[in-house]
């Protein structure tokens, strides 16, 4: 009895071992991020609120961060990490593992509300920079 436990216990751990594969130690390796960075006239903006949608999201529902994918807020260089854009849904097979991201800022100039918005492709996997300058 105590043999048969033991073999069983050992083609358990490598069954178990044997069902990790190198596909998932890198799809977990590699994240989607991006860096925005936020400047005025007067150089970088600090705890600018910068918001990101997707493709799918932004043609439904538009530019209103009640319903944003995420956001992130600048730090002291004007620059807001998104350090894992892979939310629900948003790079599969039926996109190819794609997505068009909008990251927009709202603010006021002179007492006019603004917003500025842009838009970057990306692949599951990629890191991308892009710029906002508010005026």
């Amino acid at each position: 009895m105590k043999f048969f436990l033991k073999s069983v216990v050992a083609v358990a751990l490598i069954l178990s071992l044997n069902s990790c594969s190198k596909d998932d130690d890198e799809s977990t390796d590699s994240k989607t991020n991006a860096k925005i960075t936020v400047t005025d006239a007067n150089g970088p903006v600090s705890g600018m609120v910068v918001y990101v949608y997707d493709q799918s999201t932004w043609g439904v529902i538009g530019d209103e961060p009640n319903f944003a994918n995420g956001q992130v807020s600048t730090d002291k260089q004007g620059i807001a990490t998104f350090s894992n854009l892979e939310y629900t849904n948003i790079f599969n097979e039926i996109n190819n593992n794609q997505n068009n991201m909008r990251f927009s800022a709202h603010y006021s100039l002179k007492g006019v509300k603004k917003t500025k918005v842009i838009t970057i492709t990306f692949n599951k996997g990629e890191s991308k920079t892009g710029a906002l300058l508010l005026n």
